[in-house]
């Protein structure tokens, strides 16, 4: 199966910067994201929660007033010349005592009534008198013994918080009442002093009607506009209190509303405070624009940083990757240092380690491709040397059976012409000479064939040694195939416990849901580049295990050609055997020339013995004729071995040839 990695577009370096440059962007969008809701609702809730403080400070402002009115009103009736006045009714008097007494007080107004509850004076209205007051609670409760203070209304002034006490005679009979309050319509202070305490505007409803507020409408306080229908009844109809989101006058109010209850605790008005939504946008603006600036420096920031951090991770991976290229060009020369203690290191250190490996792995296998070449081309001499000798030797032979064929022949006539016989003795003489110069010159060339032979047989067990050191190379690059697939397996381990990682973490991060969601995205990155890791080393280990099945291949081929050799040495001691017996049979040969040569010159000498040696003669002749035929032939098979121990060696050394020009392609 092959494996193909899908092309990139990016490098490595610009993917990883881009990836986390979009991570960190994701990361500060949902964070300003975040924030912005946050924000918005704690501006909200501050919103919500300045809207209800400014309603109880407004409520306690009241009764602060309402209080403060009630001490007054109770100061001025224990004044026993005002008592004397307002039992004799003197207007004028009651004024004369009152007003003094009223600015320095700070009150906005002091109402004084006969027994009856009929208005004797006014200090805020002089000229108005004798209209009756006892619809007033304070009034009628002081009429009755009893001082009271409450917010309430009134018949000139619309909205105050007074106190009305009782005014008694020496004998502590009431004579009358004193009323003094502050007015809460004509005069906006109490509102804006809530406003400037709390932030927020402040308002006071009689019923649901605007009395005071700091609430404008066309560029004046709205007094007198109205209060929404659902809110009146909420507030005055049900006498609850509202906290939340409304409308006034068109724009929208973070508000609480609270019901002003009057004398007898029925809600009278309406307490009012409230912040507007477009000052919480402003401020909630602000703070993001600040997040949006912080934001910013933060994304310049992480993108230096990020930068920062893949050019001191992808400078040893071009470091590498940049040796590696070399190394697959054939360059195995080069160095790699990389001065880390992380994974880059390790890595450049196991890069290292390799190439010195293979450097080390393919000098021996040069070295004994050389060894292999000169062996080869000195077995290939020794081959075509000994192919000759044989030649010579096969030719001798010939010759020699040639010869005893022609001493049967003249045997044969010296036994029909026997009164030739000292002529054919001297023929037979001269020929028994030339005879034995053959058999010793025959028996010098089998001599010399099997020392070459032997000097054959030395260089094929050389040979034979350089094949087997050969098979070691080749065990030993299988061995370094198997450290680089322990290597690939480790990674492929590796990849598969990283994947296993980022897949508990995709599980962690969708546990934690929408916060998680970031890191999610950092766990699928991840995991897809263990997948990309896993796959490489998938591939890596193919071509590993393709290359370990070369490797066993040149191994059986090298076993083989072993084998090939010491059959080959075999070849060559037999053919030795057989020269050395030749060596024997020429021998033979060169004492039976000897003997015949004596027995012709016996012959010349005593012709009367001539008849019996002759058959002897013929005989011998005839032996010579077989044994010279025997080695002809096996001289022509020394021949055809020593032919294919040449082809082997020619065959040999160019493999040889082959293999030192695949060496040359590295460079050392």
């Amino acid at each position: 199966m092959k494996l193909v990695l899908r092309k990139q577009g990016r490098s490595i370096r610009r993917r990883f910067v881009l990836t986390v440059f979009f991570l960190v962007l994701v990361a500060v969008g949902a964070s300003v994201g975040t924030a912005t809701v946050v924000i918005s609702r704690a501006l909200t809730e501050e919103a919500r929660r300045e809207a209800l403080q400014g309603v109880e400070g407004l409520e306690r402002s009241l009764n602060d007033l309402r209080d403060k009115a009630l001490g007054e009103a109770r100061t001025f009736a224990a004044d026993p010349e005002l008592a004397v006045a307002v039992a004799a009714g003197n207007r004028e008097e009651i004024l004369r005592l009152l007003t003094p007494l009223v600015e320095t007080s700070g009150l906005d107004f002091v109402t004084v009534t006969d027994r009856e509850g009929n208005v004797l004076a006014r200090t805020h209205q002089p000229e108005k008198f004798g209209d009756s007051v006892t619809g007033q609670d304070n009034v009628r409760s002081a009429l009755s013994g009893s001082p009271l203070g409450a917010v309430e209304p009134g018949t000139v002034v619309k909205l105050s918080a007074r106190g009305g006490a009782p005014v008694k005679d020496p004998s502590g009979a009431v004579v009358g009442v004193v009323s003094g309050g502050f007015n809460l319509t004509e005069k906006d202070t109490l509102v804006d002093r809530v406003k400037d305490l709390f932030g927020v505007d402040a308002t006071l409803f009689l019923g649901d009607v605007r009395v005071s507020t700091t609430i404008q409408e066309n560029g004046k306080r709205a007094v007198g506009t109205k209060l929404k229908a659902d809110l009146a009844e909420r507030v005055l109809g049900k006498g609850e209190s509202f906290t939340g989101e409304a409308a006034i006058l068109g724009k929208d109010y973070i508000t609480a509303y609270k019901p002003l209850p009057g004398p007898d605790g029925k809600p009278l008005g309406v307490l009012f405070a409230g912040e507007s939504t477009e000052l919480v946008h402003q401020a909630r603006n602000h703070i993001l624009l600040s997040l949006g600036v912080v934001a910013l420096l933060t994304l310049v920031l992480a993108y230096a940083l990020t930068e920062m951090l893949v050019r001191g991770l992808t400078r040893p991976l071009l470091y590498l990757e940049s040796a590696m290229a070399e190394a697959a060009g054939g360059d195995l020369s080069g160095t790699v240092t990389l001065d880390r203690d992380d994974e880059l290191g390790r890595m450049g250190q196991a890069y290292g380690t390799l190439v010195e490996s293979l450097r080390a792995t393919l000098k021996r296998v040069e070295e004994v491709s050389a060894t292999l070449s000169e062996s080869a081309e000195e077995l290939s001499a020794s081959a075509d040397q000994s192919a000759r000798a044989a030649e010579m030797v096969a030719q001798s032979v010939t010759g020699a059976a040639e010869g005893a064929d022609r001493q049967r022949s003249l045997t044969e006539e010296a036994a029909s012409l026997v009164g030739g016989i000292a002529e054919s003795a001297r023929a037979a003489d001269e020929e028994a000479r030339r005879l034995g110069d053959l058999a010793k010159r025959g028996a010098e060339d089998a001599q010399t064939g099997r020392r070459d032979a032997q000097a054959a047989v030395a260089q094929v067990r050389l040979v034979g040694e350089s094949s087997r050191g050969i098979a070691q190379a080749i065990g030993k690059l299988e061995g370094g195939s198997a450290r680089i697939g322990e290597i690939v397996d480790l990674i492929t381990g590796i990849a598969d416990q990283t994947n296993l990682l980022a897949l508990n973490a995709a599980i962690e991060a969708a546990r934690a849901g929408e916060a998680g969601r970031g890191f999610a995205v950092v766990a699928e990155e991840v995991r897809k580049l263990a997948e990309q890791s896993r796959d490489a080393a998938a591939q890596i280990h193919t071509l590993i295990e393709g290359t370990r099945a070369d490797m066993a291949q040149a191994a059986t081929s090298a076993q083989e050609g072993d084998g090939n050799v010491r059959r080959g040495i075999e070849t060559v001691e037999r053919a030795v055997g057989s020269l050395e017996r030749l060596v024997d049979r020429f021998g033979e040969v060169a004492r039976g020339v000897e003997t015949f040569g004596e027995v012709t010159r016996r012959t010349a000498a005593q012709g009367a013995e001539v008849v019996e040696h002759i058959t002897e003669t013929s005989r011998i002749a005839a032996d010579v004729a077989g044994e010279a035929q025997t080695v002809s032939a096996a001289t022509e098979e020394q021949l055809a071995s020593m032919e294919e121990i040449a082809s082997s060696s020619h065959n040999l050394s160019k493999l040889a040839l082959e293999q030192d020009a695949l060496l040359r392609q590295f460079r050392l």
